[in-house]
Formats: C-alpha cells, structure tokens, sequence
C-alpha cells in the first residue's frame, strides 16, 4: 500500500512538462535573448536590405556563389538561390533588429543585463531614482524575493540618506557614500526587483523578435548545409577513387 502511495506522488509527464512551461513563462524576458536579436549578425544586418537589393541581382556575385571549383557536385541550390536565402535571411534578422531597438524595455538604456544595469544604479542613480523605483514596488507587488523588503529598511536608508524629501541629487546634501554602503544590500534589491519587472515587459514584442530571428538563422543556416553535404560528398569520393 505505502509503495503505491509513493508511485502516485510522482509527478507524471503532464506535470513535468506543465511545471517546465510555468517556469519558462516567469523566467522569459529581454535579458536572455539580447545576444540572440542584437548580436553582431543582427546589428549588421538592420543595414543590409538598404544596399541589398543591389547584391541580389548582381549577375557576377550570383556566379561566383555556385562554388563549382569546390565542388563538382551540380544538384542543390544554385547562386542565386543562395543569394535570395542570404537577402531574406538578412532581411528577417534586420527587421528583428529593428523591432528590438525601438520596443526594448526602458531599463535596457542603463543595461541589458542584471549585473550591468545594477552597477549603473549604484553608480549613478539618485535618491529620487530609488524613491521612484520603491513607489513602484509598494503599488504594484513584487514579482521576486528581491522585493520582499521591509518599509523599515527603506525608512532607516532615506533618513541616513536624505535630510529633505524635496532634494533629488542628495550626494550634494547628506553622506550618499555611507548611507549606500551601510544599506547596499537594499539599494541592490530595490534595483533587482526593478530589473525583473522591467525584464518582463513587452513580452509580445519580444516573441515577435524571437520568430523573425530564428526564420532569419534559418534561411542564413540552409545555404550553409547545402554547401556542407556537397563538400563532403566531393571529399567521400576523392577518397573512393
């Protein structure tokens, strides 16, 4: 009896699969596909399609991407099919790019990931900036433990910080230096908790970035393998002979 209860207490692969999915819902923001949007091949290829169109109907670049002096094998993709995988590839990757840079959340123009954008809070934001952001926290709820803090902890930092609620810049009016390393560990939740709130905006946006990315890898990756399977046949058979 108490190995049956054991095996019905084990979690079936609908519930794996469900408990994946939740975690993969509250864990998807920005921060973990920035690199995937806005790499080097994106940032290039947000400028391509302008000059683009000039490249897809080049005779002479279209020939010269048949590779016959690598390869004699004639069946595949020819150039110009390789030049229009490359184009529309650029193109999807461009206009993902594109999406990212104009619909990113606010908090990616201090930085684009946790450790970045909590250096560039504790460097550079004022009390007025972690008074805003401890607002925010207390009306619409913490998303993470980072926000769990007492109102005490953040009382006890603005008098060791601030002399006059009406003061924005305190580093010129009270010690900021002392008052943020004696409550630094506030000062960094209050920004973590910030991060994952702002991390988590515009999540349709990102989705969209997403699609169009990985269509544009896609068609950038089919010429690719094309060109692979016909090398390595070539080489299979200069070894046969």
């Amino acid at each position: 009896m108490k190995k049956n209860h054991n095996k019905s207490c084990q979690p079936t692969a609908y519930n794996r699969i469900k408990r994946k999915w939740t975690e993969f819902r509250y864990n998807y923001g920005w921060a973990d596909w920035t690199l995937y949007i806005d790499g080097w091949i994106p940032r290039f290829s947000l400028f391509f399609p302008i000059v683009g169109y000039l490249i897809l109907f080049n005779d002479s670049v279209s020939e010269s991407l048949v590779f016959s002096r690598l390869t004699e094998i004639q069946w595949g993709l020819l150039g110009v099919h390789r030049l229009r995988f490359l184009y529309f590839g650029l193109l999807f990757l461009g206009i993902s790019n594109f999406l990212y840079k104009i619909r990113k959340p606010y908090i990616f123009r201090f930085g684009k990931s946790l450790v970045e954008y909590t250096r560039t809070g504790l460097e550079y934001f004022t009390y007025g900036d972690f008074s805003q952001m401890h607002g925010n926290i207390q009306k619409k709820g913490s998303i993470s433990i980072e926000g769990t803090y007492h109102d005490s902890e953040w009382d006890r930092f603005a008098d060791a910080a601030n002399t006059n609620e009406e003061w924005k810049d305190i580093r010129r009016y009270a010690d900021w230096g002392k008052a943020t390393k004696t409550h630094g560990g506030l000062l960094r939740s209050i920004l973590k908790e910030s991060f994952h709130y702002g991390n988590r905006q515009r999540r349709g946006w990102l989705s969209i970035c997403v699609v169009l990315s990985t269509i544009g890898y896609l068609l950038l990756f089919i010429p690719g393998v094309d060109l692979f399977i016909k090398v390595a046949m070539s080489m299979l058979s200069f070894i046969g002979e």
